[in-house]
């Protein structure tokens, strides 16, 4: 008899879309190899109006990408580091915010939120500052995984206090302010769990920034099912296409990274394949091959392949 390890693949896919805005601040990426149980994805929704948001979002997904890809191998076999690598990753995030106002200080209040997932043999951990949401939807629910950086919750709990009607709450002019940022000071706070969620057969990651939330999370859990047995690149599709639909005229800029996770049993014996090409993922070919550089090089060739 054959024996069989459970192992896993992930498909994933992502999508930007500028909304009812002349500009794109959100960037994101995603790394996840065929033939290996981990990877990653970052994503930031930068602030600052025009080329400062768009800079300060690049800025951080490269410094960040650079870090994590000289990481991961690393990590894979000893995940006991996983917390302490997150963390960095948020510190190096805001550094490279600090040394570009340094040296450009007309650009001074520039910033992103930030989200950092790291999917490790079945394993999700996540560090995570602002109010992009991370999303599992898992047997029909959707479920937050990381906190929300925002005043959102709090005007929330208001409303659950009787001291604020629901109406009111709803237009509130300080509903979006962030309570967390990264802009090249002191972050105030950041979501970092050293105990991961462990992923089931049939799970559906979604990352987003903020744009995605003029759904509600019914309309997204409701998107989800209609189209759960579709490929991740459909359903990317289709929670942009259901947030354009409602045409508002104010509508942020979304970006969505969905990752659909199946466990599959594999021989004993197997050996994933050494590729390193993304799986359903947008990594310029340029810096799809950068294990053996240090995290500052890996990070100027990311910034190269976005035309930064």
């Amino acid at each position: 008899m054959n024996s069989a390890v459970t192992s896993s693949r992930i498909d994933v896919a992502t999508a930007l879309h500028s909304g009812a805005r002349p500009y794109q601040e959100d960037c994101i990426i995603a790394d996840f190899p065929i033939g290996r149980d981990s990877g990653f994805a970052v994503l930031a929704d930068g602030m600052g109006a025009h080329a400062s948001g768009d800079l300060a979002s690049k800025l951080i997904v490269g410094r960040v990408f650079g870090l994590l890809k000289t990481q991961i191998d690393v990590l894979e076999t000893d995940p006991d580091g996983v917390q302490d690598t997150l963390l960095t990753c948020v510190e190096q995030a805001n550094n490279a915010i600090r040394d570009h106002v340094r040296n450009e200080p007309d650009d001074r209040g520039m910033g992103a939120t930030l989200v950092v997932l790291l999917l490790l043999r079945g394993n999700l951990y996540w560090a995570s500052v602002g109010d992009s949401p991370l999303y599992v939807a898992r047997s029909g629910e959707l479920i937050r995984l990381n906190e929300d950086h925002s005043m959102a919750p709090r005007i929330k709990a208001m409303v659950a206090a009787g001291q604020l009607s629901a109406e009111k709450a709803a237009m509130h002019p300080d509903r979006n302010a962030l309570t967390s940022a990264i802009f090249g000071a002191q972050v105030a706070r950041v979501d970092c769990p050293a105990t991961p969620f462990e992923m089931q057969d049939g799970d559906t990651i979604i990352l987003s920034s903020d744009g995605l939330q003029s759904l509600r999370d019914e309309e997204i859990l409701k998107t989800v099912r209609r189209h759960g047995q579709r490929s991740s690149h459909q359903l990317t599709e289709a929670l942009l296409e259901a947030a354009l639909d409602l045409r508002r005229p104010e509508q942020d800029n979304i970006s969505v990274i969905v990752g659909k996770y199946a466990a599959v049993q594999r021989p004993a014996h197997f050996e994933a394949p050494q590729s390193q090409a993304a799986q359903n993922s947008d990594i310029p070919e340029e810096v799809t091959d950068v294990m053996d550089l240090d995290v500052e090089e890996a990070s100027d060739a990311l910034l190269e392949a976005l035309s930064l």
